[in-house]
């Protein structure tokens, strides 16, 4: 079955790309990727693509992921993440392509805790009110599809600037280190989910799932874990300044919701491997 990422030149895209799977095909925007096909969701129609390479299965990644971004620039954000990815998806109905739609933790209020399936959303920021629309128009339009709401993602690549790369080199350029022991989520390893990713397509797996890391931790848990395992391997112990920041004293655009940690228990039931544990990529990023 052919396969179509829509948005592959993004963090998470790159890594899909990097398995190389066959039969699978990928869009960019403004990043170009090697073999990639050049697409505008505000510009160009889907069915040229979807004729072209006869794709059977779309994974739609594209989308303007900044919170703050979409906040300052609702327009535009509206525009993309709303009403051309709705137009998109009505396309791909019309074929009969199952689809795979990114969705995100942001959609619910981080009230609670351990979110799963069922709990009730209700997003805070602009960003999962529109990720949150698209969710309800595919479970009204749609009957091939899945919905995967993401957590926070890492990888072990350190020229990403993602969770554990950017506090490394943080660390190593001997800066203050301000962390939140507030703010709370499931930090998932970018290789599980491509593995993830990767399953639902071979399987056309349905439904809505959260996917997230083995368990809630914040950014300050983070940040200690990497701490710590740096000095289980040097001689001199690192003790670097860490200040322990709220959330309201960030120059942000958009609220974020406090806690949006995720109960897995459905996609670790489905998936045949353990979700990966953030120590263990800290081990493996240490010994490179």
């Amino acid at each position: 079955m052919q396969t179509l990422i829509i948005g592959a030149s993004g963090k998470i895209g790159k890594f899909l790309i990097n398995k190389k799977n066959k039969n699978y095909y990928y869009t960019y925007h403004k990043t170009k990727i090697k073999n990639g096909i050049k697409f505008d969701i505000i510009k160009n129609n889907i069915n040229k693509i979807i004729e072209k390479y006869n794709i059977e299965n779309v994974v739609l990644l594209s989308a303007i992921t900044d919170p703050d971004e979409c906040n300052i620039n609702k327009k535009k954000s509206n525009l993309i993440n709303v009403t051309k990815t709705k137009e998109v998806i009505k396309n791909l109905i019309k074929k009969k392509i199952y689809i795979i739609f990114f969705s995100s933790e942001f959609i619910f209020s981080g009230r609670q805790s351990f979110y799963d399936e069922l709990s009730r959303p209700h997003p805070i920021n602009l960003y999962g009110k529109q990720k949150l629309e698209i969710e309800r128009f595919i479970k009204k339009k749609c009957t091939h599809y899945a919905i995967i709401r993401v957590a926070k993602t890492y990888t072990d690549d350190l020229k990403d600037n993602t969770l554990v790369s950017a506090f490394l080199k943080k660390l190593k350029k001997k800066e203050i280190l301000y962390a939140s022991s507030k703010q709370i989520f499931s930090p998932l390893f970018v290789k599980d989910l491509v593995k993830i990713v990767i399953y639902f397509v071979k399987n056309r797996i349905q439904g809505t799932y959260n996917v997230g890391g083995p368990y809630p931790q914040s950014r300050k848990d983070v940040l200690e874990i990497i701490i710590h395992q740096i000095n289980k391997k040097v001689n001199k112990k690192i003790k670097p300044k860490i200040v322990d920041i709220k959330l309201e004293n960030l120059n942000l655009s958009d609220k974020r919701p406090l806690n949006v940690s995720f109960n897995v228990n459905k996609i670790q039931k489905l998936i045949n491997f353990k979700l990966t544990k953030i120590e263990n990529v800290i081990k493996q990023i240490l010994r490179k």
